[in-house]
């Protein structure tokens, strides 16, 4: 997943919206899955031209995400959903499950490489 800041954000917009009626945060993200993908699905328009006049639409930037990484993070998310119910048990509220998928999303602040098990 590219940005573990973004998906944060994104499950935390979800939640906003949903935190009201208990038991939706699932079918919430997927319903954004679902729509990220028909949009995905449905291919794109880069160029039309008609009359003689052209438009062109710009793909994403360097920087910016593109949709099928919008998708993989719904999907991610809706991965960590299930995971939390797993490891919580069943009967948890949206509440419990969405702290315990917040605790799952957290950057990598940094790594090492340790070399101290490989075989001579």
């Amino acid at each position: 997943m590219q940005n573990v800041r973004f998906a944060l954000a994104a499950l935390r917009s979800v939640w906003g919206k949903c935190s009201a009626s208990p038991g939706t945060l699932r079918s919430a993200l997927q319903a954004q899955s679902d729509a990220q993908f028909n949009s995905v699905s449905a291919g794109g328009i880069k160029t039309v031209s008609i009359n003689g006049r052209m438009t062109s639409f710009a793909d994403s930037g360097s920087g910016q995400f593109t949709p099928t990484e919008i998708l993989e993070m719904w999907v991610y998310l809706i991965e960590l959903y299930d995971r939390a119910v797993s490891d919580l048990g069943q009967g948890k509220t949206d509440l419990v499950i969405e702290a315990r998928m917040e605790r799952y999303l957290r950057p990598v602040a940094g790594y090492t490489d340790n070399y101290m098990y490989l075989a001579k």
